[in-house]
Parts: C-alpha cells; sequence; structure tokens
C-alpha cells in the first residue's frame, strides 16, 4: 500500500540521518583499488553475433521502398564499411536520417530526431537538442540484421531494429524502450527492393 511505502521510505532515510557523519569515511585502499579494477573494465554494452553475412554484398547501397507503416518510413538503405560498420540510411516525412553502427562494437553519434528540450526536461525539444547513442549491430541469420541503439544522454532509452530479406523484399521490425520519445519508432514495416532507382 502507499502508506506501507512511504512508512519504510521514512525509516530507512530516518536511519541513514542517524548515522549521518560530518567525518569522510577512512581510507580504503583495497576497497579503492578493487573500485578502480571494476570501473575500468565497465564497456557499453553492444550488439554482437556474426560479423559477416553474404547478404552483406547483396545489400550494400540498395534502396527498399517502404509500404505504409506505423513508423512513418518512405524508403531505407544500409551502406556498409566492410565488416567494420556501416550506416542505416532512411527517410521520412520529417526529412532523411541516418544512423552509424558498428559491427559488435559501438558507434557514437547523435540520434537524428530531436528529443526533450535540453533546458526543459520531459518537454518536446524547441532547439533542436539531439541525444548522443550508441548504435551496435550483427547478424542474426544470414539474412537477418539487428542494429541495437541506446541512447546515452540526459535521457536513457534502447531502439532495437531487426531486418529479415528475402529477394525482393525486407521486414523490419522496431521496439523500443523509453520515455515518450522514438514513439514512431514501434511496429513492423514491409519494404519492396528498388530496382534500378537512377
Amino acid at each position: 500500500s502507499p502508506f506501507a511505502r512511504g512508512y519504510i521510505l521514512a525509516q530507512f532515510l530516518d536511519l541513514i540521518l542517524e548515522n549521518a557523519k560530518q567525518k569522510p569515511l577512512p581510507a580504503d585502499i583495497t576497497a579503492t583499488k578493487t573500485l578502480e579494477k571494476l570501473t575500468a573494465s565497465l564497456s557499453l554494452h553492444a550488439v554482437t553475433g556474426e560479423a559477416d553475412s553474404p547478404w552483406r554484398e547483396k545489400l550494400q547501397d540498395v534502396t527498399y521502398r517502404c509500404l505504409e507503416n506505423p513508423l512513418g518510413w518512405k524508403r531505407f538503405t544500409l551502406h556498409f564499411d566492410g565488416v567494420a560498420g556501416g550506416t542505416l540510411r532512411y527517410v521520412k516525412a520529417s526529412g532523411e536520417m541516418e544512423i552509424p553502427f558498428g559491427i559488435n562494437k559501438n558507434v557514437f553519434s547523435k540520434f537524428p530526431e530531436e528529443g526533450y528540450s535540453h533546458l526543459y526536461g520531459g518537454i518536446p525539444s524547441t532547439d533542436g537538442y539531439r541525444y548522443d547513442c550508441a548504435a551496435s549491430a550483427a547478424w542474426l541469420d544470414e539474412n537477418r540484421l539487428m542494429i541495437g541503439v541506446q541512447i546515452v544522454d540526459l535521457y536513457f532509452g534502447n531502439l532495437c531494429l531487426v531486418f529479415s530479406f528475402r529477394d525482393g523484399a525486407a521486414v523490419l521490425t522496431a521496439e523500443k524502450n523509453a520515455e515518450h520519445f522514438m514513439d514512431d519508432y514501434q511496429g513492423e514495416l514491409l519494404a519492396e527492393r528498388v530496382e534500378n532507382e537512377n
């Protein structure tokens, strides 16, 4: 109940205040070294899996035209820099977007959509503020590529994009975990390969 939660929290805070001291804790060299070793080994999670697929060359810079979808995407392409990484490029009504990614490692950039205002938390941006993000990818199967995007800024969020390809067609499944930003990055879309776009 709310009463019980409030009571427990009040008791916990009283316990902290009763035992708080004005003096700093004595130095603990062993604990400090253990903490330094732990923090030096930490890294941001990256999508991991197969580094390459025969589909990579089939997909290089190929345009896929999207059927009407909840993400609002009109078309997308994947550009690969060998097996090191690449860039997802897509077009929405709001313009052209791109997300660079590493294969089995993160690439850091700005998420291509405005988030909350830099000055006013929780308020949609009117000042062009874009979040720092980290994106990584891996092949789940020969014809399935997963791109994971992590928002690592004033707010945190995760976006998972799974592309499944067959000759002439693609399906994208998108799921986000964030407050109210990236709301239009949820759902599925079907896309058709564009032959001879020139």
